[in-house]
């Protein structure tokens, strides 16, 4: 090999993402393969290996000359036994030992991350948040996760449940989210909690794909109850943010995940709430962006987290 090599896997609940990553985050070979997430944990970690032979035939290597296998995926997650505890994106999965089992299918050193954290860690190794030592990101897909970076370090709290901030609460007595909660960051900036309003007020049409895309069309063509949706969403991001400014004062504050595909139709929305609602008695805002790294975030994070518990980011 010119370089080592090592592989990260993003685990989620409609695909497996498999990257063959060099020692500088730069991705050789990539593989994507549906979850299959209904057919049980042993014939999806089946799956999991599978990616990780086939990203690996796709970059001219052998599984037996990767230095390891770093794994993102949903929590919670107990790291120190390297264990899913349970995931509503995983149903069924509850105390899955999944970095035993496959360190003894694949013969390979395993790690094991949060899929967001595993995201901000890739923004911060090789990314937009690249050597910027206090960061924050949000992960805005199906649902909304997060990470943070304090002192070139990942955030995980005395609980290891730290940066969760799709729970934030932005708004008191607002819409429920799957946690249980009223008023969180995920009821109002997640693609399916923003598609299930899109139902209720009628903003899609018979023959509409029901996505984030067709409701921002419909905000830009003018639909008001879509436009209220897309403002309520990037109000949401900015109120976290400033909530993130006081409790972590972050440098950069990153956008990532699908609905974050939008670019500057959510950026800009984004800032110029934060500057409504920030404070005034000092100038430390935050640069507020979007992530580089695209849907490869998560596997280019585990295969860097890989290599700093290894001690050598």
């Amino acid at each position: 090999m010119p370089t080592e090599q090592l592989i990260g896997l993003d685990l989620g609940g409609t695909n497996i993402k498999a990257r063959l990553v060099d020692a500088q985050g730069r991705v050789v070979a990539a593989q994507d393969m549906p979850t299959y997430v209904e057919q049980g944990t042993e014939q999806v970690i089946s799956r999991m290996a599978d990616a990780v032979r086939a990203v690996c035939d796709l970059g001219r290597v052998r599984v037996a000359e990767v230095a390891g296998v770093g794994v993102a995926a949903p929590g919670p997650l107990d790291m120190k036994r390297g264990v899913i505890e349970k995931s509503v994106n995983l149903p069924g999965w509850i105390d899955v030992p999944i970095v035993k089992q496959l360190t003894r299918t694949l013969r390979r050193p395993v790690t094991l991350l949060n899929d967001a954290s595993a995201a901000c860690f890739g923004e911060y190794w090789v990314g937009a948040g690249m050597c910027v030592d206090e960061l924050a990101m949000f992960t805005l897909g199906t649902g909304v996760g997060g990470g943070l970076v304090s002192g070139g370090r990942l955030v995980f709290g005395g609980f290891a449940q730290a940066g969760e901030l799709g729970h934030i609460i932005v708004t008191r007595d607002g819409r429920l989210c799957g946690c249980g909660q009223h008023g969180c960051v995920e009821a109002y900036a997640s693609e399916s909690h923003m598609v299930r309003r899109g139902r209720e007020l009628g903003v899609f049409g018979d023959d509409d794909a029901e996505n984030v895309p067709t409701l921002l069309a419909a905000a830009k063509s003018g639909s008001e109850p879509a436009q209220r949706i897309w403002a309520d969403c990037c109000h949401a991001i900015a109120t976290a943010c400033v909530t993130l400014q006081h409790v972590l004062n972050p440098r950069l504050i990153l956008l990532g995940g699908g609905v974050a595909a939008a670019g500057d139709d959510i950026l800009l929305p984004v800032r110029t709430a934060y500057a409504s609602l920030a404070w005034q008695m000092t100038s430390d805002a935050p640069n507020i962006e979007l992530a580089a790294l695209g849907s490869s975030a998560g596997a280019i994070g585990a295969a860097g987290w890989f290599l700093h518990r290894r001690g050598a980011v």
